[in-house]
């Protein structure tokens, strides 16, 4: 090995060692409402026309709505109900 290639492999090691050894702590919680949030994921399986969201809204009545590559749905917090793309619904664009 060549005095360049240690010089290059030494350099590598302690970056390796000064950047792990200089990791921070895995942050505490705070206590907050914000901690005990829960997700679950929800996939076509669950009933939503697409698994690539692009849009979410709630209205009024804390029905969520949700834009998909394939579709809208509406999740009242037990069940979807699909409006497929192209389908005549009422929904407008």
């Amino acid at each position: 090995m060549t005095r360049a290639a240690r010089h290059t492999l030494r350099l590598v090691v302690f970056l390796l060692a000064t950047t792990t050894a200089s990791a921070q702590p895995a942050p505490q919680t705070s206590g907050l409402a914000v901690d005990r949030l829960a997700f679950t994921r929800m996939t076509t399986a669950d009933g939503l026309p697409h698994n690539t969201i692009t849009q979410v809204f709630e209205d009024a009545r804390g029905f969520l709505w949700i834009g998909t590559l394939d579709g809208l749905a509406r999740y009242d917090g037990r069940t979807f109900t699909r409006y497929p793309a192209g389908e005549r619904t009422g929904v407008s664009d």
